[in-house]
């Protein structure tokens, strides 16, 4: 008999285990999955291994992703994706991720006295400065709420003279385009003290709310980001911040670069943002930045890297004009960087100075893959003018030759000082120069990508060649 029973239950296991399975790729990753069954919509759950039960029909199936605080995503599979068997990922490039982009929504917040300052209150008891009272705000649902599935949020009111009030706010009680909290009227905020005594006080605490009002805090002022410690800024860019930090555990140093805010609201700079940690995610080489992690903290994206002690060669050249001696085995790393990241299909598109950082003991390594693409598109210029190969100004898109045409801008500006015409005069600039290493960076700078060299794997053995 129990033989019998364990060979039903085998069955049953085996029959449950059947039917079409889809993963879905997208970040937030814990999102939730629905899909179209006639006029409804029924909620999908996934099993231990991450995967949605798909109905069986020649139909092509519709989706939801929906997550709290988030905008929900709809999109269609068509049937043929399962013609290559039962269980299958979406998107289907491997590169490719899904992003679900934040509700951002209009709210004024009345107090009596006007001009408090309001706080978020995170989970973990953080504090995140939003702004005043009386003044309309731009709210990030996903970072008020953190992606809880209950949507509420805490905002702690706070004026000079008044004890601080928490309120905890539902988020569904706001609606696309101006809200106004509360509905009618002022929240009153309690008085600390009796008002007669206080009004020198009060003057001083308005002077000082002025100031206050024109100065911003940033929500980065607090000292903590996830699971890491913020210690000091090491430097700043058109598209984040990157701080030196710790981990409160291992006391392990990371650089960790944040999305600038006004940024993190916008979804464009939002997926590139992403595109470029997953794309350092899958690199993994001695001159490639290195990602240990990257996350998202209130709704502040974050990308945490391996802390590379050093300065960019552009501070190198800020004092003077580098030697053969000493460029030859920096450029030897950096063409070594790139060519693996051209083994991968990623083309670093935005190669200068800039974003090659040099330690002490000579390491060279580059960073800022911002502007990578594994894919690029035609007529996309983005990068740093200076640095472009002539086939990018004419709109061809960025590859592997127009990598190596600004790594030999590079090399010619670090051994000149100047950057090269349309005819670069190396050999006259600094006749003293090994006509090797001359040879090798002129033709780095060919105009047609043809006269290039076949990769840059050949340009290191190159290099390799004349030292």
């Amino acid at each position: 008999m129990k033989v019998w029973l364990l060979w039903l239950c085998l069955a049953l296991a085996v029959a449950a285990e059947g039917g079409r399975r889809l993963t879905f790729d997208c970040v937030p990753r814990d999102f939730q999955v629905a899909v179209q069954q006639g006029d409804l919509w029924q909620p999908c759950p996934r099993n231990l291994r991450n995967q949605v039960e798909v109905p069986d029909t020649p139909e092509s199936p519709r989706f939801r992703l929906m997550r709290q605080g988030y905008q929900t995503l709809e999109l269609q599979v068509p049937a043929a994706h399962w013609k290559s068997g039962p269980e299958q990922r979406w998107p289907p490039a491997l590169h490719q991720v899904l992003t679900l982009s934040p509700q951002i929504l209009q709210a004024t917040f009345h107090t009596r006295p006007a001009g408090a300052q309001i706080f978020l209150i995170s989970a973990a008891g953080r504090q995140e400065y939003l702004g005043l009272s009386g003044q309309p705000l731009s709210l990030n649902l996903a970072r008020l709420t953190g992606g809880s599935g209950q949507g509420y949020f805490e905002i702690e009111f706070r004026h000079w003279g008044c004890l601080p009030s928490r309120v905890p706010i539902a988020s569904y009680t706001f609606s696309p385009g101006q809200n106004r909290w509360p509905a009618s009227g002022s929240l009153p905020l309690p008085l600390r003290y009796p008002l007669w005594p206080a009004v020198p006080a009060l003057l001083l605490g308005a002077l000082w709310l002025r100031r206050q009002s024109s100065q911003r805090p940033s929500p980065l002022n607090r000292p903590c980001l996830g699971d890491y410690w913020i210690r000091q800024a090491l430097g700043w860019g058109a598209a984040g911040k990157v701080f030196r930090a710790e981990h409160r555990h291992s006391g392990r140093p990371v650089a960790i670069k944040v999305l600038h805010a006004h940024l993190a609201d916008q979804s464009i700079h939002l997926a590139a943002f992403r595109r470029e940690a997953a794309l350092l995610a899958e690199l993994d080489h001695p001159n490639l930045v290195k990602v240990l992690e990257w996350g998202e903290d209130l709704g502040r994206p974050y990308l945490v890297m391996e802390l590379v002690e050093g300065s960019d060669l552009r501070t190198a050249l800020s004092v003077d004009a580098l030697g053969a001696t000493a460029l030859a085995p920096l450029l030897v790393q950096a063409a070594s960087g790139l060519a693996w990241a051209h083994s991968q299909h990623i083309v670093h598109r935005d190669i200068k100075p800039e974003n090659l950082i040099v330690t002490a003991a000579g390491r060279a390594c580059w960073v800022d893959f911002g502007l990578a693409e594994v894919e690029p598109t035609p007529d996309d210029v983005s990068g740093t003018s200076g640095y472009l190969a002539p086939e990018r100004l004419a709109g061809a898109p960025a590859s592997p030759a127009s990598d190596q045409y600004a790594l030999g801008v590079l090399a010619y500006e670090a051994l000149t000082g100047e950057l090269p015409g349309t005819t670069p005069e190396l050999k006259k600039l600094r006749p003293a120069l090994c006509p090797h290493l001359t040879e090798v960076i002129q033709r780095m700078l060919s105009h047609h990508p043809s006269d290039r060299y076949p990769s840059l794997l050949e340009v290191e053995r190159a290099l390799w060649a004349g030292m």
